[in-house]
């Protein structure tokens, strides 16, 4: 496989960048104190976690499952993200209204031109 310079790189990432339409906030799993010996598990933002994103349907993937005693439907996604986006498996991701969980990320692969997670949200 024939390697790429640095700078077409940056372009081809800078490209990319360009093709993500919509705010995105990643918000990571941290416990939050309550003052009182206890706490609970809230989602915040990650630092640097503001992106532009794309999110774009997974082919058939689409099942019911039973959450909180409820059949459900649940949709799932692909995210893409700017290749350097601070996210990971378990992470949230906030866009458009709706919160999706990160069920995990793609390997990475040629050039790492973008960063794409499995996403998920039930309905």
């Amino acid at each position: 496989m024939l390697g790429i310079q640095d700078d077409q790189l940056a372009t081809m990432r800078a490209q990319v960048i360009e093709l993500l339409p919509s705010p995105g906030t990643i918000l990571a799993p941290m416990f939050v104190p309550d003052g009182a010996g206890g706490g609970a598990l809230s989602y915040l933002p990650v630092s640097g976690g503001t992106v532009p994103i794309r999110i774009d349907p997974y082919t058939l993937r689409n099942a019911e499952k039973v959450l909180a005693e409820k059949e459900s439907l649940i949709i799932e996604y692909t995210c893409t993200f700017p290749w350097d986006a601070p996210v990971a498996a378990d992470y949230r991701v906030a866009s458009g209204g709706t919160i999706y969980q990160v069920i995990g990320l793609v390997k990475e692969h040629s050039w790492n031109v973008s960063r794409r997670a499995y996403i998920s949200t039930a309905r």
